[in-house]
C-alpha cells in the first residue's frame, strides 16, 4: 500500500494519493487546486496510474474545480467521484 498525504500550504487543506504498487493503480482524494502535474509526477515516480479521483466535499478555496479534476482524470483516464448536490 502506498499512502502519501499532500499539504496545500496556502489553504492548509490536505489531499491524499493512495495506491497499490502491485496493481499499479492509485486514487487521489480531495485534489487541491493547481496540483494536477504534482499528482501525476508522484504517481509516475511510484509506478502508478491514477484510476480514480474522489472528492469527499467541496470547498471553494482548497478543492480543485471541476476543470482541474477533469484534467487529472484526463491525464490518466481516471474516473471522478464527488458527493451529490446537497450532501452525501
Amino acid at each position: 500500500m502506498i499512502f502519501q498525504q499532500l499539504v496545500n500550504e496556502e489553504s492548509g487543506c490536505l489531499s491524499y494519493l493512495i495506491g497499490c504498487g502491485q496493481a499499479g493503480q492509485a486514487v487521489v482524494v480531495d485534489p487541491g487546486r493547481d496540483r494536477v502535474a504534482e499528482y501525476l509526477r508522484i504517481a509516475r515516480k511510484k509506478g502508478l496510474r491514477i484510476t480514480h479521483v474522489l472528492e469527499t466535499h467541496t470547498h471553494a478555496v482548497a478543492s480543485a474545480p471541476a476543470s482541474e479534476s477533469g484534467r487529472l482524470c484526463h491525464g490518466d483516464g481516471a474516473t471522478r467521484g464527488a458527493p451529490a448536490a446537497g450532501g452525501c
